[in-house]
């Protein structure tokens, strides 16, 4: 039997990765079984998978409270790659100038900006999210 892998996308994105076909091509050479699976599906049984590897989940952003409890669920019963440990670490974009002070040889950080946000509370927020949704 072989051994079957996740590829992990959101809904939205599917068709939009272009390095999935020949990952796919590669795992499948190599003897691995793929199903290409939407982190949200409800109906996806995690632990049927021998690995699980994070692809295209780019709505995270804008569920990662849901996201990340997924990962946390997901990872308990399969391999998550990566774990969700490192998920969560990754999410917080301020890694970056964590890898730019450890000076990585490895890897190349670029220059970046953070900006902070208004609070989801604050009179501003409302107003910005109003106009938004009203366009």
């Amino acid at each position: 039997m072989k051994p079957v892998v996740a590829l992990i996308t959101a809904r939205e994105a599917r068709g939009l990765d272009e390095d999935l076909p020949p990952l796919e091509a590669a795992m499948h050479a190599a003897g691995l079984e793929t199903r290409v699976v939407d982190w949200d599906d409800p109906d996806v049984r995690w632990a049927s998978f021998d690995l699980a590897l994070l692809r295209s989940t780019w709505d995270y952003t804008d569920r990662l409270r849901e996201f990340l409890a997924w990962a946390d669920s997901a990872g308990s019963v399969t391999t998550l790659l990566n774990t969700p440990q490192v998920v969560r670490w990754n999410t917080d974009k301020h890694y970056l100038a964590e890898l730019a002070r450890a000076e990585c040889r490895w890897c190349r950080v670029l220059s970046s900006s953070r900006v902070r946000m208004p609070n989801a509370r604050s009179p501003h927020f409302s107003s910005v999210t109003a106009r938004r949704s009203l366009s």
